[in-house]
């Protein structure tokens, strides 16, 4: 049988989907839910439901409130558990606004090609804010009669940090870092022109040891068994025992290496003239490797006609596979891509809409937009813009986001939900601006220098996380 749109299902007079006061039975300015009683309220019922003895005491949300969309984390789950009925080896993960038919992956270039294309979240949080009626009024009883889904008891989620090692590092600012074991990385900054490899201090390991160094009020300093000068690295990546490397005003992907007589030997192995990479990340997958670049035309962030930013990949023998620019409804997609990681069949990208703001924004692996984040209003209590500059991924599927701005860690799922938040000022991490996550899983996190201090050395901090 034919999935029913969404509008049919809507005049279907077999099923009364009028939404009613839960206390009156009105249906006039149904704007309001109970947790508690899990009720849509009106108006003049919120007033006598919070002033009411036994109730006063419940917790009553505006269908507006970002929150609200937790509450219908269910609806949201079953959808994605259903399969295609036209592709029954695929579960839903789209919804087209055009024909207002959920779709899958494959049903996209069949018959949706040029339609305007919705992920699953974003669909039923712009229903769930739609003149007060929540997304359960918009979908047909089989879709609320099946299994509940693994995801479906969310909530924030409880993440302990504790710091195990910390070192100094001749930067001013990490902007750049990439571990090559849970002892050692490679670390760039796009404002002085060197890449180093540095290693933890074995001293550095002991807790006496860095006990009396913290009574002495002294920094413990890392080892740097490796340079490369002259570059500005904006973003690093390991090939075995090589790296490769993007730099600010460089059109070329470079290779780091030691030949066979034991020089460094920096090679260019693509150019991308006339535009320039912000951004690298290798993905590896079943049928061989990926390599994603975010290009923008050389220039600021203003956005022009005629400007080209977008998100692309070659595969092992530099040939393209993928270029996202354009959302079906021929929006641009990006801003600047400045962050790229891979997880869950996702494509998370950190798109700074500006030079002190950007959002986390996910799209699927045809190029179609599933969600995005920005801040909502649950972890909000900055005076500044969202400002993501890293991101990292957990074994456990999480994503881990650096809020320099505001000095915080946002860890997400995959559905672009905030599980946890932690500020990293009670780390003693003012400005974090760099992540990732060694072979031991522990979290590593590049900072900025101390603002108070004389010296510009920044911080490198492993972590130690733990979410429940």
């Amino acid at each position: 049988m034919e999935l029913q749109s969404f509008s049919t299902i809507n005049s279907d007079k077999e099923f009364d989907l009028t939404i009613y006061c839960g206390l009156c039975t009105k249906t006039v300015n149904i704007k309001w839910r109970c947790i508690q009683c899990n009720m849509k309220i009106c108006d003049n019922c919120r007033i006598i439901h919070s002033s009411a003895k036994s109730t006063k005491e419940h917790t009553i949300i505006s269908f507006n409130d970002v929150d609200c969309c937790v509450l219908d984390r269910t609806i949201k789950n079953r959808i994605k558990a259903l399969p295609c009925q036209h592709h029954p080896y695929q579960n839903y993960s789209l919804y087209c606004k055009s024909c207002e038919l959920l779709v899958c992956d494959s049903c996209i270039p069949l018959k949706h090609l040029l339609h305007d294309i919705f992920g699953i979240d974003q669909f039923i949080t712009e229903k769930l804010q739609e003149d007060g009626k929540e997304v359960s009024d918009h979908l047909p009883p089989r879709f609320l009669a099946r299994s509940q889904s693994r995801e479906e008891g969310y909530c924030l989620t409880s993440v302990d940090f504790h710091v195990i090692h910390t070192v100094v590092t001749p930067m001013p600012v990490i902007h750049c870092l990439k571990t090559v074991s849970y002892l050692s990385a490679w670390i760039g900054c796009d404002s002085i022109s060197e890449i180093q490899q540095i290693k933890m201090p074995i001293k550095s390991r002991k807790f006496c040891i860095r006990y009396i160094y913290n009574k002495m009020n002294k920094d413990i300093e890392c080892n740097q068994i490796d340079q490369i000068q002259s570059f500005q690295a904006n973003s690093i990546e390991l090939i075995n025992e090589d790296i490769l490397f993007v730099s600010i005003n460089d059109q070329n992907l470079k290779r780091a290496f030691t030949d066979a007589f034991g020089q460094r030997q920096i090679l260019n192995i693509y150019n991308f003239d006339p535009l320039e990479p912000t951004c690298l990340h290798i993905e590896h997958t079943n049928s061989g490797v990926l390599y994603w670049f975010g290009l923008k035309e050389p220039g600021n962030y203003e956005v022009r006609p005629e400007s080209t930013r977008k998100l692309i990949a070659y595969s092992e023998t530099w040939q393209l596979v993928k270029s996202f620019e354009f959302a079906m409804s021929g929006k641009r997609l990006f801003t600047v891509p400045y962050r790229i990681k891979t997880i869950a069949g996702q494509i998370c990208v950190l798109d700074h809409t500006s030079e002190h703001a950007g959002r986390v924004l996910a799209v699927n692996s045809l190029g179609h937009r599933m969600w995005e984040y920005n801040d909502p209003q649950e972890t909000s209590t900055h005076v500044k813009p969202f400002f993501p500059t890293a991101i990292a991924t957990t074994e456990s599927s999480k994503i881990v986001v650096a809020d320099t701005a505001n000095s915080a860690i946002h860890i997400l799922n995959t559905a672009g939900n905030v599980i946890a938040f932690k500020s990293t000022i009670d780390l003693g991490i003012e400005h974090p601006y760099s992540l990732d996550i060694d072979e031991n899983g522990q979290l590593w996190v590049g900072s900025a220098c101390d603002k108070d201090s004389d010296m510009e050395r920044a911080k490198i901090f492993v972590i130690k996380m733990t979410i429940r």
